[in-house]
């Protein structure tokens, strides 16, 4: 299974990406992604949109499934390294 950070938003508009397989990772990550996505979509919907179109924004997608991540969000210490490697490789 392989997960993807979207950093959207900015002056340009344009979108970057990075993926990285989950495979080589315990599956602990795994469920703790299902389970963090289970309780995104249970949510408010009125919660879950961006406040400002100009400023980069970030959201991982997990299995067909876009969660916004803000930089304030406490992660899961694994998911945290693997989304800073993933901002660092981002591309058009």
């Amino acid at each position: 299974m392989k997960i993807k950070l979207i950093q959207s938003g900015g002056f340009a508009g344009k979108s970057k990406f990075a993926e990285e397989d989950l495979s080589g990772h315990p599956e602990q990550l795994q469920a703790y992604l299902d389970e963090q996505l289970s309780e995104f979509q249970n949510r408010d919907s009125a919660t879950q949109m961006s406040s400002s179109r100009d400023t980069f924004s970030y959201s991982i997608e997990y299995k067909g499934i876009r969660m916004p991540v803000s930089d304030e969000a406490v992660l899961a210490p694994e998911l945290t390294r693997i989304l800073t490697k993933l901002k660092s490789n981002l591309h058009y």
